[in-house]
């Protein structure tokens, strides 16, 4: 008799540290409030609308408040969109598959899309978190962040097929070279 060997699926799963959660939540209500103010101006302004009353600033007032409520809107976005999100690191099928958890859309990757990984640590007001970047042709494709995720390790240990560039200080003034550029390594 013949037995074939039952494929155990190695599946790292992230797991998310206490209270992100519910910062996201909170993310997406300040949001909203932002939303909200940002509509009232533009109506009231440009739209002859009623939210607030009319007369307490000028029309060109409104530039600022307008501007600082747009770039206010557009970070908020862009951390729910790109740090939102679930990590499955399947090590028999050799992929990474990112799903976003308020949209439930996924971005699944082989591990033989990214060359490497590089270990660094980002500030938070909290402290100092891990972080992981993958890299494909010297550019950064993703992050990992310790900030979200509590299983940094396992999810480190789980990426064993990709070539470590080893700890990386990502200065200031480098983060915002790799966020223009996308290249973190020279």
């Amino acid at each position: 008799m013949c037995y074939a060997k039952a494929r155990i699926n190695k599946m790292i799963k992230s797991e998310f540290r206490k209270g992100v959660v519910i910062t996201f939540w909170g993310l997406v209500i300040l949001e909203l409030i932002v939303s909200l103010v940002l509509y009232s101006i533009i109506s009231v302004y440009y739209f002859d609308g009623h939210i607030i009353k009319k007369g307490t600033l000028t029309t060109n007032q409104t530039l600022i408040p307008i501007g600082i409520f747009i770039l206010q809107f557009i970070i908020i976005a862009k951390v729910l969109l790109t740090n939102a999100m679930k990590i499955a690191i399947d090590k028999n099928e050799k992929k990474i598959i990112f799903t976003h958890i308020w949209f439930n859309f996924a971005k699944t990757y082989s591990l033989k899309d990214f060359d490497s990984y590089v270990e660094t640590e980002e500030w938070s007001k909290q402290g100092t978190f891990k972080a992981i970047y993958l890299i494909a042709n010297k550019k950064l494709i993703r992050k990992i962040r310790g900030f979200y995720y509590s299983n940094m390790d396992e999810l480190k240990d789980a990426l064993f097929d990709l070539s470590n560039l080893g700890f990386r200080k990502i200065t200031s003034l480098k983060a915002l070279k790799i966020y223009v550029t996308g290249r973190i390594i020279d």
